[in-house]
């Protein structure tokens, strides 16, 4: 399967069940052959920024949650809340996966419902900046010639990573599976 990077950066909300300070990258870029790219706003790059080791607790393509958007998750009641509604039509549910919140905390990425597979959301890189945390998001969509599941998705991508008490910025890449025939 070819990947094909698009180069559209777009914003993708976070939101947090606290309501903690976030804020969201805004990119606009155009594609194509021999185009140039046009960023409304970069994000400095220097050698203090740090990458941010995390962990992958689950990544599936079925959640009850239905809107697109990023939770940031700070303590074990939220844990429990998000989980629980995440596997709401699963029967038996999975155990929740225990965490340490005194040292980490979780981010959960929603693509959102889509009308077929073939759709994708991974948290592909976290980066400390200055003093925010930049989450990339690589959100791919399947090609007009992929063959597809014929039913409602909507993936998501949850890790673990360390605590961080300042901003959370997301940054979203879209990708397209060119399937061939």
């Amino acid at each position: 399967m070819k990947e094909v990077i698009l180069f559209i950066f777009s914003t993708f909300f976070i939101l947090s069940l606290n309501a903690r300070p976030v804020d969201a990258l805004s990119l606009v870029a155009d594609a194509g052959a021999g185009s140039r790219v046009d960023v409304s706003r970069r994000i400095p790059v220097s050698q203090n920024n740090q990458q941010v080791k995390f962990r992958t607790i689950e990544k599936e393509f079925q959640s009850n949650r239905k809107e697109r958007g990023i939770l940031v998750i700070y303590d074990a009641a939220e844990w429990a809340r998000a989980w629980n509604e995440i596997h709401a039509n699963q029967t038996p549910q999975p155990a929740l996966p225990p965490i340490d919140f005194s040292r980490s905390m979780v981010i959960i990425a929603f693509q959102g419902e889509k009308p077929t597979g073939g759709y994708e959301i991974s948290i592909e890189r976290i980066t400390r900046v200055g003093n925010n945390l930049r989450v990339t998001l690589r959100d791919t969509r399947p090609g007009r010639n992929c063959e597809v599941t014929q039913a409602l998705t909507s993936p998501y991508h949850i890790i673990e990573t360390a605590k961080f008490n300042g901003k959370i910025i997301s940054q979203k890449y879209n990708t397209v599976n060119q399937c061939l025939k």
